[in-house]
């Protein structure tokens, strides 16, 4: 099955003008028939707007134009959204390794020589870097959670938008 879109046509013979080849008086009659039967929106008030999808039938007697007949929207649409899927997926992808690598900043800062002297020094701050590391260590298992998440939905994501085409 074919498909196009309605472009800046005013009327049914103007979009069959611009789908079908070599159309007579009557043979532009026969695709406006074939157009509508596929595409009853068409027959109906503002069903013949730009952007709306539209079947292309085949008739006997009446031979499509290969330009406009080339790339599917649906299929077109699904390509975009395939690649949306994967931006968005790769972004999401650098957040979480950028906030995994300033976990791993915090987690050093907290062992270097100057910084550990000072929690030795003061009981009350040994006790909130003990907790500052609990709580690094638990931000870093729920990022690791969070991108197998991420990389189990966008897999069932992209399965999902392939199987439309």
């Amino acid at each position: 099955m074919r498909l196009t879109t309605v472009k800046k046509e005013a009327n049914l013979d103007a979009l069959a003008d611009r789908l079908y080849a070599n159309l007579t008086p009557d043979s532009r009659k026969l695709a406006v028939a074939a157009l509508v039967k596929a595409n009853p929106v068409l027959a109906q008030e503002g069903g013949l707007r730009p952007g709306v999808v539209v079947t292309l039938p085949e008739q006997p007697g009446l031979s499509l134009k290969a330009a406009q007949t080339g790339k599917d929207p649906v299929g077109t649409l699904t390509d975009d959204l395939k690649e949306a899927v994967r931006t968005y997926g790769q972004q999401l992808a650098s957040a979480l390794d950028a906030a995994q690598a300033d976990l791993r900043d915090q987690e050093a800062l907290l062992k270097q020589r100057e910084v550990a002297a000072a929690i030795k020094a003061t009981p009350a701050a040994a006790d909130l870097a003990k907790t500052l590391a609990k709580a690094l260590q638990d931000r870093r298992t729920a990022y690791s959670a969070e991108a197998k998440t991420l990389d189990t939905v966008l897999k069932a994501l992209t399965k999902d938008l392939d199987s439309l085409n």
